[in-house]
C-alpha cells in the first residue's frame, strides 16, 4: 500500500493523506481545486434517509414467505427487509434489523402480528418482531448454519418455533422463542426444504412436525412427558415413496387431517400419503417442480412452473378430474414463471411468483377476481433512473424495462417493456419521450412516447459495442440532442438524435480508457464530458470533436450536470479506511447541489454533504440491502433517492427527510 495525498494538484497544497491501492491512485493526477472551491466542513448531513417504498420480492430461492396479516395488511421479505403492506393503499412500513438476506418468514398462528424472519449468512439470526410497531421480541443466535431454509410456529399457542437450516448437515432446530433458549437439535442426510408443525397437534406432548425435501419425507414425533425438553427423543419415520426413479425432491406440503398429508415433488407429481405410505399418486400432474400447496373449503390448489394456478377437488384423492376452472390465469404473470407461495387468506388465495409479483385471487364472482399487491424483477437490478417527470424506469437481467409512477403512498407499476436481452443501463431523455436501453450483448433499444407519460413505442435497435460486450451506462446531454454510450469495449460513442428520437448512425467515439466504461457526466453547457473507467481513470472529453482533453486544469472551473462519477475533485473523500476503488459502486449529487449519495459493496447506501473533499469527512449509512449497491440517485426535486440492489432483485426508494 501506499501513502498519497488527497486534495489538489495544482497548488501544491496537501491537506490530508490517505492510503489507496496501488492500482487506484492514477487519477490523483487528473483533479484540481476550482478557482473557488466549496468548503466542506466534514460534518455529516443534517437530513437523513428513510426508506419510503420497496419493488421486490425474495421469493427465487426460498418459498411460502408470504402472509396476510389481517384484512388490509400483507408481509414479505425484500432483500434484508421485513415488508408490512397496505394492500388497498400500498403504503409499506419496513422491519430493518437484519443484516443479510431474509430468506424466511413465517406468523403466529394466533396473534398474526408477530412475525418471525430468518436470513442468510455466516451467523444465522432469527427475529420474532411485531408487526405493528416493528419492534424486536425476540432475536435467536442460531449458529453457522449459513441461512434459514423455513420457519414454523407449532399451532395453537405458537410457543416454539422450528427452524430448518441451509448448511451442510440440514439442521433442524426446536427453540422455545420467548425465552430465546434452543430446546434440541436434530440433523438429516439430505438437504430439508421445509419443516413444519402439524396443524393437528392437540398438546405440547405431541410436537410432530414433517420435513421434507432432496430424496426424503420424514414424520417427526417429539416424545416424552414433556417434548420440550432437551432430554425428549425424537423419533423420525421415513415415507416411503415406492419405486419411482423421477421423484428427486419433495418441494410442497398441505396437511389434511391428522394421518393424511399431500406433497408435492419436482417432477410435477402430486402424492396423497396416508401416514407414511402413498395412498394415491398422480404422476406429472404439472410441467415442473409443484412448490405451493393450499386449500380453500373444499379445493386443492397447486401451483408449479407455469405461472397457473390448478385445483381439485380435496373429497376424492384419487380422481383425476379437476372440477370448476382447471386452471386460473393469472394476468400479466409468464406462463413461464414459477409461483413460489401459495396461502390462504380469508377465503381468498395470495400468490406469490418467481418474478416478485404478488396477487390475491378472490372467489366473490362466479369467475375468480386478481387484485395486484404488488411487482418487481425477476433477475437481478443494477440500473434505476429517475426522470425529469418524476418517474422511475428500472431495467434487468430478467430482460424488462419497467416504469414506475408515484400514486399516492405507493409506486405503482405503469409499463413493463420486454426488451430481449439482459440489460444493465436506462435512461430517459430531459423532455421523456425518448427511452434508452443498453443491453449486455452490445445492442441499444430505442422507444419513442408522443407525450411524456405515454405508451413507449420501439423504434430503433443499434449495435454499439462490435464485439458484443455490455452497454454499461447511457447519459444525454443536457439539451437532449447527444447521448452518450460508455461499454465494456472500453470506449465512449457520441450520437446524435434526430427529431424523431433515432440515432443518427454517424457516431464518433472517444477513446482512450484501459477498461470498461463506468460513469460518464456532461457539462452543462454540453461541450465537455468527464467519464471513469475500471482501471480508475478519470478522463475529460471535447463533445464536439470527441478529443481526450489532457490538460485537466483547463476544466477546473467546468459546471457539471450531473456528478456520477467516483472519482474527481468533490468526491475525494468517499472511501472509509481501507477501502479502494472497488468498494465504492456508484455516486450521485443532489441537484440542489450540497448531498451527495453512494452506493458500497458492503450493502451500504451513505449521504454526505457535497462536497466530499477529505477524508475525515462524517456520513450517515443506511442499511436495507443484501447485496452490492450497484445504483444510486437522486430524484428531480431531490425529495427520493432510488438504489438497486443487484443481486437481492429489490429496488429501495428512500424519502429524504429533514430533521
Amino acid at each position: 500500500m501506499e501513502s498519497l495525498s488527497i486534495h489538489d494538484n495544482s497548488s501544491g497544497v496537501k491537506s490530508t493523506k490517505k492510503t489507496f491501492n496501488n492500482a487506484f491512485h492514477s487519477w490523483l493526477g487528473s483533479i484540481h481545486s476550482p478557482s473557488n472551491p466549496k468548503t466542506s466542513d466534514g460534518k455529516e448531513p443534517s437530513v437523513t434517509l428513510s426508506p419510503s417504498h420497496v419493488l421486490g420480492f425474495r421469493s427465487h430461492d426460498s418459498r411460502n414467505n408470504l402472509f396476510k396479516i389481517d384484512q388490509d395488511h400483507v408481509v414479505y421479505p425484500s432483500a434484508a427487509l421485513g415488508v408490512v403492506q397496505n394492500t388497498k393503499t400500498g403504503e409499506q412500513k419496513f422491519f430493518n434489523q437484519h443484516t443479510d438476506d431474509i430468506v424466511a418468514l413465517t406468523i403466529h398462528p394466533d396473534d398474526h402480528n408477530i412475525i418471525a424472519t430468518g436470513q442468510l449468512g455466516k451467523e444465522v439470526i432469527i427475529y420474532i418482531w411485531n408487526a405493528k410497531d416493528l419492534s424486536v421480541i425476540a432475536k435467536l443466535s442460531a449458529g453457522k448454519l449459513q441461512g434459514v431454509a423455513s420457519l414454523s410456529f407449532s399451532p395453537k399457542d405458537g410457543k416454539y418455533l422450528l427452524a430448518a437450516f441451509r448448511d451442510d448437515k440440514s439442521t433442524i432446530q426446536l427453540w422455545d422463542w420467548k425465552k430465546q433458549t434452543m430446546i434440541k437439535s436434530e440433523i438429516n442426510s439430505y438437504r430439508v426444504f421445509s419443516a413444519r408443525f402439524s396443524p393437528f397437534i392437540t398438546s405440547k406432548k405431541d410436537l410432530s412436525f414433517v420435513s421434507f425435501g432432496e430424496k426424503h419425507i420424514n414424520f417427526w414425533t417429539i416424545d416424552g412427558s414433556d417434548a420440550t425438553t432437551a432430554a425428549a427423543a425424537w423419533t423420525k419415520k421415513k415415507g416411503i415413496l415406492g419405486t419411482s426413479n423421477t421423484i428427486s425432491a419433495i418441494h410442497s406440503y398441505l396437511p389434511l387431517s391428522p394421518s393424511t398429508t399431500v406433497f408435492g415433488a419436482n417432477d410435477g407429481t402430486i402424492l396423497v400419503m396416508e401416514q407414511v405410505n402413498i395412498a394415491h399418486i398422480t404422476k406429472s400432474a404439472y410441467n415442473g417442480p409443484v412448490m405451493s400447496l393450499c386449500k380453500v373449503t373444499d379445493q386443492i390448489y397447486a401451483s408449479a412452473g407455469d405461472g397457473k394456478v390448478s385445483f381439485w377437488s380435496s373429497t376424492d384423492h384419487t380422481s383425476t378430474t379437476y372440477h370448476g376452472h382447471a386452471q386460473i390465469v393469472i394476468p400479466d404473470v409468464s406462463s413461464s414463471t414459477p409461483i413460489r407461495s401459495l396461502r390462504v387468506a380469508d377465503g381468498n388465495i395470495l400468490v406469490g411468483t418467481q418474478t416478485s409479483d404478488i396477487v390475491i385471487i378472490s372467489f366473490n364472482e362466479q369467475e375468480p377476481q386478481f387484485q395486484s399487491i404488488a411487482h418487481g424483477h425477476g433477475g437481478d437490478v443494477n440500473c434505476a433512473f429517475f426522470a425529469n417527470n418524476g418517474e422511475l424506469v428500472t431495467s434487468s437481467a430478467d430482460e424488462t424495462v419497467r416504469i414506475w409512477k408515484k400514486n399516492g403512498s405507493t409506486w405503482e407499476q405503469v409499463e413493463k417493456i420486454k426488451v430481449g436481452g439482459p440489460s444493465e443501463s436506462v435512461t430517459l431523455s430531459p423532455d421523456t419521450k425518448t427511452i434508452v436501453v443498453g443491453l449486455n450483448n452490445g445492442y441499444i433499444q430505442v422507444y419513442k412516447r408522443q407525450d411524456s407519460g405515454a405508451v413507449a413505442t420501439f423504434i430503433q435497435e443499434v449495435l454499439i459495442s462490435k464485439d458484443a460486450k455490455k452497454i454499461s451506462v447511457l447519459k444525454f446531454s443536457p439539451d437532449g440532442s447527444r447521448l452518450a454510450i460508455g461499454s465494456h469495449n472500453d470506449d465512449i460513442v457520441l450520437a446524435n438524435l434526430n427529431v424523431d428520437g433515432k440515432l443518427v448512425e454517424k457516431f464518433t467515439t472517444c477513446s482512450g480508457h484501459k477498461s470498461a466504461i463506468l460513469h460518464i457526466d456532461w457539462s452543462v453547457d454540453g461541450n465537455y464530458l468527464q467519464s471513469n473507467c475500471e482501471a480508475y481513470e478519470l478522463l475529460f472529453w471535447d463533445a464536439k470533436t470527441s478529443l481526450q482533453i489532457t490538460q485537466s486544469h483547463t476544466l477546473k472551473d467546468t459546471e457539471w450536470a450531473t456528478w456520477s462519477c467516483k472519482l474527481g475533485w468533490p468526491v475525494q473523500g468517499i472511501w472509509s479506511k481501507g477501502e479502494d476503488g472497488s468498494d465504492i459502486n456508484s455516486v450521485y449529487r443532489s441537484n440542489s447541489q450540497d448531498l451527495l449519495v453512494t452506493g458500497d459493496d458492503t450493502f451500504n447506501v451513505n449521504l454526505f454533504k457535497y462536497p466530499v473533499n477529505n477524508e475525515n469527512t462524517n456520513k450517515r449509512i443506511y442499511k436495507g440491502h443484501s447485496s452490492h449497491v450497484t445504483s444510486v440517485m437522486f430524484s428531480k426535486d431531490d425529495k427520493y433517492i432510488v438504489t438497486t440492489g443487484s443481486g437481492d432483485r429489490t429496488i429501495i426508494i428512500w424519502s429524504v427527510q429533514n430533521q
